[in-house]
């Protein structure tokens, strides 16, 4: 039996106890298909920073994986409330920053870190990086 996604893409994750011998219904999730031509970042950037970010501003990203290259993208948007998990571990404020950024030859993915700057009027900002899994 074969199986189609119905959305072009990399399988992300296949849920084998499903599959090998396994009854399944409509609808139930076997695998987790992504397309990664463009992928999603999360920056957290900490409170000392949040009023020199805005979104369209031009994003670096490199990451460990692919050190050779850089990578560009632009702030997609800001969280309008501070991250309370990071507070809790971190005791500092820290806002969560979306970036998209195209990737044409499928290098960045999922899980990948690494370091973004944020090219501001002011000055750069540089943050560590993490690709979104969920993409």
């Amino acid at each position: 039996m074969s199986l189609k996604s119905p959305i072009d893409g990399v399988v992300l994750t296949l849920k084998t106890d499903l599959l090998l011998g396994q009854h399944f219904n409509k609808g139930d999730i076997i695998a987790v298909v992504g397309d990664l031509s463009q992928v999603r970042i999360k920056l957290q950037l900490p409170e000392e920073s949040i009023a020199y970010v805005e979104p369209k501003q031009e994003v670096t990203v490199r990451v460990k994986g692919v050190p050779d290259r850089v990578f560009n993208g632009e702030v997609q948007s800001i969280a309008p409330i501070t991250s309370e998990t990071n507070e809790q571990i971190n005791k500092k404020r820290i806002f969560d920053n979306t970036i998209f950024m195209n990737n044409p030859e499928l290098l960045l993915k999922p899980g990948m870190t690494g370091y973004a700057i944020i090219h501001t009027q002011m000055k750069k900002i540089i943050i560590r990086a993490c690709m979104g899994r969920s993409l």
